[in-house]
């Protein structure tokens, strides 16, 4: 939350952003998340990286439910719960 600001826009949910980019915006993303963290479970479409100190998870998934990549955030204190990025915001 850059100066305390969400960032991207308001998903379907108080806790859903969704940013642009798609694919290729999610996993750069997500990789710079997970530094220094532990893949604590790989499989063709979803990634999920135990953070440094146990502070929490993060999961990749190349297409969600609704399509479009996403990362999931499981950390205490994070209010952004899921990031989507779909192909073309409208």
């Amino acid at each position: 939350m850059p100066y305390g600001r969400p960032i991207g826009r308001r998903g379907s949910g108080p806790d859903i952003r969704e940013l642009s980019g798609g694919s290729a915006a999610a996993k750069e993303l997500f990789d710079y998340l997970r530094v220094g963290g532990t893949q604590h479970r790989g499989e063709p479409n979803l990634t999920v990286v135990q953070l440094p100190g146990k502070a929490g998870f993060l999961t990749f998934r190349e297409k969600s439910g609704s399509g479009d990549s996403a990362i999931d955030i499981n950390v205490p204190g994070v209010t952004i719960k899921r990031i989507h990025f779909p192909e073309a915001l409208q």
